[in-house]
């Protein structure tokens, strides 16, 4: 009934065809790819989680998903915007550090999908004691509804986020409850553009 699983893997990849793993991954690649536009294979991270950021990082290399250089002048607004903390990172993932609001994810998405070679955007949301779910996903509904790049959240926190993710699903933009699963949806974007 079954044959080696590199034969299927490579006439898969021949036909074009993104393959998943569980039924979970399936429901949330078809979504994504049913409601988010293809980007070419250069995107950026922002996260309020230095180590979620690091992981997703570790993700994009594992599965070819490349991440864009930031750019002197998209340092260069983050800084001046005078919402950063002093501590942000100053590359990509950015961390903009445990204690963002949704005005300093406002400010980093923005500018990071101003940057003209970012084709798109992995939004990363930890739960901290000033984490506000919901206003994080108004600022995410908004950038989507601005910019034909995808723009893919991971908000983690289970029930604690489940009022801001239950706004994005309202919005048709799926959740991603790990870094892992919202860049294996970024890459069916990717491979959907080839």
């Amino acid at each position: 009934l079954a044959g080696a699983p590199e034969i299927y893997e490579a006439a898969f990849r021949k036909a074009g065809i993104f393959q998943v793993h569980t039924i979970e991954q399936l429901l949330q690649t078809s979504l994504t790819l049913a409601k988010q536009p293809s980007c070419g294979n250069n995107i950026g991270i922002v996260t309020n989680g230095g180590a979620c950021g690091v992981m997703a990082a570790d993700w994009c290399g594992e599965y070819g998903v490349q991440l864009a250089e930031l750019s002197e002048e998209t340092l260069n607004k983050l800084g001046q915007s005078e919402v950063m903390n002093p501590a942000f990172s100053k590359r990509n993932p950015l961390d903009i550090v445990g204690d963002a609001t949704a005005e300093r994810y406002e400010v980093a998405v923005d500018t990071l999908m101003q940057q003209d070679n970012i084709e798109g955007l992995i939004v990363i949301q930890t739960l901290q004691s000033m984490t506000d779910s919901e206003k994080n996903a108004e600022v995410i509904v908004e950038a989507q509804k601005s910019w034909d790049k995808p723009i893919l959240p991971c908000f983690i926190g289970g029930k604690m986020t489940k009022p801001g993710v239950d706004i994005l699903l309202q919005n048709e933009i799926p959740n991603f409850s790990e870094p892992k699963r919202a860049v294996l949806a970024m890459k069916a974007l990717i491979n959907s553009n080839l």
